[in-house]
């Protein structure tokens, strides 16, 4: 994993404007795009959060892009809302000229909320090789502070 990541870079070094919502103005579920990175039960857990809007902004301290690239993300841990700060320096590696990140990519829309929230998540749980594998419900319960259950069918 490590040697593939070729570097950390800002989503500015990546894009010319980076957004945090991008066009929709809004956390939307599409256009989220797993890479390298096997955490897609992380990801499905917050696409399926996306589908009302609200319900990301609550977990998301940020309303828009801060140009420092200072964010902070709350997850529900131990029975209480627990906060995690991030900068936006992201993995990444480069193909040509360009640069791409690592992990889970921007959105179609051009919307970085995914790939941020993936790392403060990976900063919760200490580093990204401990988010590879796991269950939805397990991320649904950390970003919303629901019961959840798994049901074997």
């Amino acid at each position: 994993m490590k040697r593939s990541i070729k570097g950390w870079k800002r989503p500015s070094e990546m894009t010319s404007k980076p957004s945090l919502w991008g066009s929709a103005g809004k956390p939307i579920p599409n256009g989220v795009s797993q890479r390298s990175l096997g955490d897609c039960w992380f990801l499905a857990a917050a696409s399926a959060l996306a589908e009302v809007p609200v319900r990301v902004k609550r977990v998301v301290w940020n309303d828009s892009y801060d140009k420092h690239g200072a964010f902070r993300f709350y997850f529900w841990v131990k029975s209480r809302w627990y906060g995690i700060n991030i900068d936006d320096r992201l993995p990444a590696r480069n193909y040509g000229s360009r640069w791409y990140t690592w992990s889970t990519a921007a959105s179609r829309n051009g919307a970085w909320w995914m790939p941020l929230l993936e790392k403060a998540y990976a900063k919760l749980d200490q580093n990204y090789e401990r988010i590879i594998g796991g269950m939805g419900y397990e991320g649904l319960r950390t970003l919303t502070g629901m019961p959840t259950t798994y049901i074997s069918l």
